[in-house]
């Protein structure tokens, strides 16, 4: 296990007709602490952004940051680059967001889907199926206080992280890897596709054809690939079944 990259997100939700989580949000904050768990250095940045689409629609607008993400998509993608990823329920909406926000901006596969993912909500869930909250009182042994939210999670993801390691020895980043994921071999960030027979053939992880095989005769392919899904989603699937994104 070396560099890991600890996100918290917020998010502002100023799509009315997104169809999806992903579609539907636009990054407000991402807090990250950069952790080299060789070289034991660790580092904190923070980054604001204005997650309004159009400026006009609010007149709350005016009180945020003038920066969208585009304009320093490139600071993040330098900090994050050559980091594995970890995060209290990373997989359900920080990552698959900074994928899309990343796309939106022009930079296309990153994160790329090879790095490690670790989500401690998922090892905690399996370990101690309880929440956030729970989380910091039976690892932490305190109190969770809601005004922490959004100022101090992502110190205590990192506390949380570390004592799960000492008390499951957990120290493998690939098993950690896989126990976030519940075992599946997850191919998106957005949790929609995973992969078996060693990444040979390509599943569906949602909607009515959970589990079963993508293929390119499948009108549900094609749906999925003209509809409003994350891009890094639909390019895994058109890459899978050699279908032209529409």
């Amino acid at each position: 296990m070396s560099k890991i990259a600890i996100i918290e997100i917020q998010a502002g939700k100023f799509n009315p007709h997104g169809k999806t989580i992903v579609s539907n949000c636009y990054i407000a904050t991402i807090d990250v602490v950069r952790v080299d768990y060789e070289t034991g250095e660790c580092n904190r940045a923070n980054f604001t952004v204005n997650p309004m689409q159009n400026e006009a629609k609010m007149a709350t607008a005016r009180k945020l940051p003038r920066t969208p993400f585009e304009s320093i998509a490139w600071d993040v993608k330098e900090y994050l680059e050559g980091c594995d990823f970890m995060g209290f329920s990373i997989r359900r909406l920080d990552l698959p967001l900074l994928a899309e926000e990343f796309a939106r901006s022009g930079i296309d596969n990153f994160p790329h889907e090879s790095v490690s993912i670790v989500d401690i909500q998922s090892i905690y869930h399996q370990m101690e199926p309880r929440n956030f909250a729970a989380a910091v009182k039976f690892y932490l042994n305190r109190e969770y206080l809601a005004p922490q939210r959004n100022t101090g999670d992502v110190e205590l993801v990192r506390q949380i992280f570390e004592r799960q390691m000492e008390m499951y020895g957990l120290t493998d980043l690939e098993q950690l890897h896989e126990l976030s994921a519940f075992g599946k071999d997850i191919a998106d960030f957005a949790n929609l596709t995973y992969w078996q027979d060693n990444g040979r053939k390509l599943y569906w992880n949602f909607g009515k054809n959970k589990d079963q095989p993508v293929t390119a005769e499948d009108p549900f392919t094609i749906w999925f690939l003209r509809n409003d899904f994350p891009a890094q989603s639909q390019r895994i699937v058109a890459d899978y079944t050699n279908i032209q994104i529409f």
